[in-house]
Order: C-alpha cells, then structure tokens, then sequence
C-alpha cells in the first residue's frame, strides 16, 4: 500500500545527494582558486613596493606614524589606568 508521501521521499533523498555533489565541486574549486588568490593578491601589494622607492618610503612612513599613534594611545591610557588604581587605594586605604 503507497502512501501520499512515499513519492516525494525517494526524489528528495535522490536530490540530496546530488546537491553534496555540487557541494563538494564547489568547495574543491573554491580550495584551487584560493592559491592564485593568495600569489596575485599578495604581488598586487607588495609588488609596487619592491619596484617603487618613493611608495615603499610612503608606505613605511606611513606605518611608522601609525603606530607612534597607537603607542601614544596605549601609554596615555595605562598612565590613566595607573592614576585611576592609586586613587581608588587612597580612598580605600582611609
């Protein structure tokens, strides 16, 4: 005796497996053009830098100021942090 769902179970277990399928297609091709990503955008950055003294000097420059920026932010907020503490000792310790 055949049930109103029988049908439909046999072509959706069948379709399932065909979309692993198209799944692991996708994922290998996805893992084969990460290689040629990764070379073609790397040369893309560092390229012009090997080539170009004045950008590589800019760029430098550039990486040099941001983190003086970043080590002035980080000694100005251990320094409040540490004035912060002794503040919070005095009151208690009275």
């Amino acid at each position: 005796m055949k049930c109103p769902g029988d049908d439909k179970a046999t072509t959706d277990s069948s379709r399932a497996g065909n979309e692993d399928h198209d799944d692991e297609f996708e994922m290998r091709w996805f893992y084969v053009s990460m290689g040629p990503g990764f070379v073609v955008g790397f040369w893309a950055v560092f390229g012009p830098l090997i080539i170009n003294r004045s950008w590589r000097r800019a760029y430098f420059r550039f990486l040099d100021e941001i983190k003086d920026r970043v080590m002035v932010v980080i000694t100005v907020n251990v320094a409040r942090l540490q004035k912060k503490c002794k503040g919070e000792r005095r009151q208690h310790g009275t």
